[in-house]
């Protein structure tokens, strides 16, 4: 036998031979005994030596045996990173390889499974006893969508906006529920207090992947209302209770102090607004309340003479001060000294003895909290109030 395209020798015991073939169109055969390979099929080399008494020949059948064919491969050019597809190939009995595993494998029946992104060949291979026959067939493996990974700030106030931003493009918006709104470039725009959910979604031929981002809808701050009376007597105390708490109480004139915790003391004649603010991150609300100070015929005093010489020092103070001066007439042999707490709570009372119309007393308030409080010196008929601050 012999291949199609290939040769052989066949050679013979007897020199001077003429040899030949009974199919040229199969075979061929040269005068030294060459057999070619030409067309599949079957032809008899002859080898004859003639004499003068004759001619004497032998012969040998020759098979022209096909090439290895290989055929084409059918079926898709791209897959996705774990899907598989079927490939064929009508010539049967080869052997299917992947010129790279690591993009793409293939069975032994021809399923080709993605591995990862990139371009492999897929091979279809046919053997024979003539050599061996390769189709090849070219498979991209796509990539899988990534959506990336969002960034941005993690709270937004109720009408106000932020960004979110990805580091991949060409993805789409969307949001959880109607704690806020999310536009096409990421803007988000917050509607009502809560936690929404930011995802950002990226498609193609493998499929959608979603990246999310989490926020929180902050309310806006709402110091609510203030409530309680609309004057407080002189050198009195009132108290003025908000609706929500948490906030800040100011006032904004000298007519009146105000406590933390929203005491009100009168200290001059007049209107005073009285300020309740609260605050949070995305700003401030106020609240405000008039207030009259009043003169209050039940107060049963009157103000110290301007000639009276009385001071209080140190002041502000640890708690401890001293209340030093002339006041009051010689006769009067005592004075009396009370402090009164913003709550309008009297923390210390003493009667303190003059000397020749002199008052020199030291006061210990070892317990008192922090804060401002009214100081009332009372002589016969009349008062002084001082206005002291005590910081442990």
């Amino acid at each position: 036998s012999v291949c199609t395209g290939s040769t052989i020798t066949l050679t013979d015991g007897v020199l001077g031979g003429i040899w030949t073939s009974s199919a040229g169109s199969i075979a061929s055969v040269s005068s030294a005994g060459l057999v070619s390979g030409i067309f599949v099929g079957t032809a008899v080399i002859t080898y004859s030596v003639s004499t003068p008494c004759g001619t004497a020949f032998t012969t040998q059948t020759v098979t022209v045996n096909p090439l290895p064919v290989a055929g084409t491969i059918i079926g898709s050019t791209s897959i996705c990173p774990g899907d598989s597809i079927t490939l064929t190939d009508a010539i049967s009995g080869g052997i299917w390889t992947s010129a790279s595993g690591a993009v793409a494998s293939v069975s032994s029946t021809g399923i080709v499974r993605g591995v990862a992104s990139g371009t492999t060949t897929i091979s279809y291979s046919v053997t024979t006893g003539c050599g061996t026959a390769s189709a090849t067939h070219t498979v991209t493996v796509n990539s899988l969508p990534n959506a990336g990974a969002l960034s941005g700030p993690a709270e937004v106030c109720v009408g106000s906006s932020i960004t979110v931003v990805s580091t991949v493009s060409s993805g789409t918006w969307s949001i959880s529920n109607a704690s806020a709104f999310v536009s096409s470039g990421g803007v988000v725009i917050g509607s009502a207090p809560g936690t929404d959910t930011v995802y950002y979604s990226v498609t193609n031929v493998c499929g959608t992947a979603r990246s999310s981002f989490i926020i929180t809808v902050n309310t806006l701050p709402d110091a609510g209302l203030i409530s309680g009376p609309d004057s407080v007597c002189l050198y009195q105390v009132i108290k003025l209770v908000e609706s929500v708490p948490g906030g800040v109480w100011d006032e904004l004139t000298a007519h009146t102090i105000v406590s933390s915790t929203g005491s009100v003391a009168g200290f001059v004649l007049g209107i005073d607004t009285v300020v309740y603010s609260l605050s949070n991150e995305c700003g401030r609300s106020v609240a405000q309340k008039l207030v009259r100070v009043v003169e209050c015929s039940n107060v049963g005093v009157q103000e110290l003479s301007q000639e009276t010489a009385l001071s209080v020092f140190p002041n502000p103070n640890k708690g401890t001060f001293t209340v030093k001066g002339t006041v009051g007439l010689i006769s009067e042999e005592k004075a009396g000294i009370e402090v009164v707490n913003m709550l309008g709570q009297t923390i210390y009372k003493s009667d303190v003895l003059k000397l020749n119309g002199e008052l020199d007393q030291q006061v210990v308030l070892s317990d008192a909290a922090n804060g401002m409080y009214l100081l009332k010196v009372i002589c016969g008929n009349e008062q002084k109030i001082f206005h002291i601050m005590i910081g442990q």
